[in-house]
């Protein structure tokens, strides 16, 4: 069995029926704020974009066996199987890499600078966006620690 990149570490399983025999699936990672709207991140696609997002060709559903791991689905893609249409079939949908990255406070490069500036604010890998404001995020609220 092949070892897996840190980067490539999760999947989605559906069952899915159709009224065809080969439907193309979509899928996209969102995050939602309370009210239920998008919130949008930069990542290296596209700077509203998503956490990340992943499709398949039902056909292509087949998988290796050896390469395939719980969270990495790997299609050999050597063959097609189509849908009987109205039969439910599993599918494994590997969930691309991304380039978000979820932490509980801004990011920071370690390092003294000199830092570019915009704003007036110091570009340490956070661009201007900061969440430091003791009104917004009191520290008797935001200073405990999340596992």
């Amino acid at each position: 069995m092949s070892s897996s990149p840190p980067w490539t570490a999760a999947a989605a399983r559906l069952v899915v029926a159709s009224s065809t025999t080969d439907p193309d699936l979509f899928l996209t990672v969102r995050v939602l704020d309370p009210e239920g709207s998008n919130i949008r991140f930069v990542s290296t696609l596209d700077p509203a974009g998503v956490v990340a997002h992943g499709w398949l060709r039902a056909s292509h559903r087949a998988l290796d066996a050896e390469r395939t791991l719980p969270y990495r689905p790997w299609y050999p893609h050597d063959r097609l199987d189509p849908l009987t249409p109205g039969a439910a079939v599993p599918l494994d949908i590997k969930i691309w890499p991304t380039s978000v990255v979820v932490q509980g406070r801004d990011f920071k490069f370690p390092g003294g600078g000199p830092w570019p500036q915009s704003y007036g604010v110091g570009m340490k890998g956070h661009a201007i966006f900061l969440h430091d404001d003791p009104d917004d995020r009191p520290d008797d609220v935001f200073g405990g620690v999340t596992t």
